[in-house]
């Protein structure tokens, strides 16, 4: 048998592209060999670890979140430095750029770290979400330990949960490609770090929605492109990289589901 045969979809490789079917395997599950397809079990395992460890790292920093929100949010002396200047949420947006880069250097340098350090990611998240959360709860009428209506923090936690499901599921069954865009991420991105500081002269409610409309379009868009990245690329390999991209997005749909879901509650 020669040690060139025909590439995944069946095209012949012609006699200027040969390649040996060991580089076709660092590339592709699956190989032809003449009329059957012969599955790289190898490889399948591998991507299929990958992408187990992604969502275990993803659930690690969801959770490190909702204790750091938690811890927050019912701290009356945390609660009173955060809100004792406006410009602290702008400070509390640069940190959250930042510590995620710091984690996957730690991650990747030594994956024994990745969960403390996706912990971590998410214990500061968590923090920086704990005033928006305990207004949410404060408008529920469920802050300090008041009794009242429907939970928005719960609510919004749904409405969140059920937008992952469905881009999840949605990418997964149809293999659809979203490329990561860094022009239009951080476009998205920057005008949010500008608009915000902005509207706390402004003060206006409009212009508020319209920036938290913007954070959950931008976190659809992390969670569409981060699992269309682990999905359909074969070559990516990154369980702590995919992570921090879906958690991204997860943190910016949430806080955009829940500051609307306030900003309706006071009207």
């Amino acid at each position: 048998m020669s040690q060139f045969e025909r590439n995944h979809d069946g095209a012949a490789l012609g006699a200027s592209h040969q390649v040996p079917l060991e580089d076709q395997r660092s590339v592709y599950p699956y190989t032809v060999r003449g009329e059957a397809t012969m599955p790289d079990h190898r490889e399948l395992l591998r991507r299929q670890n990958m992408i187990h460890t992604t969502y275990l790292y993803l659930a690690v920093a969801v959770f490190g979140c909702m204790a750091g929100a938690y811890w927050g949010s019912h701290s009356e002396g945390f609660l009173k430095f955060m809100f004792s200047s406006s410009f602290l949420f702008l400070g509390a947006l640069i940190v959250l750029n930042f510590v995620p880069r710091l984690a996957l250097q730690v991650a990747e340098k030594n994956p024994r770290m990745a969960v403390p350090a996706l912990a971590g990611v998410g214990g500061v998240s968590g923090l920086c979400l704990a005033p928006l959360v305990f207004l949410g709860l404060r408008m529920s009428g469920q802050a300090q330990g008041m009794d009242g209506g429907g939970n928005l923090v719960s609510t919004a936690i749904v409405i969140t949960g059920a937008m992952f499901a469905a881009v999840t599921a949605y990418v997964h069954i149809n293999k659809t490609q979203f490329k990561m865009r860094p022009a239009m991420t951080w476009g998205l991105f920057g005008f949010i770090l500008v608009a915000i500081p902005a509207n706390l002269f402004l003060q206006s409610s409009i212009f508020g929605i319209i920036i938290s409309g913007l954070a959950g379009m931008l976190g659809v868009y992390q969670l569409a492109a981060g699992t269309s990245l682990i999905v359909t690329n074969r070559n990516f390999n990154s369980p702590a990289a995919g992570a921090l991209v879906l958690f991204a997005g997860v943190f910016n749909l949430f806080q955009s589901v829940l500051s609307l879901l306030i900003a309706g509650g006071r009207d």
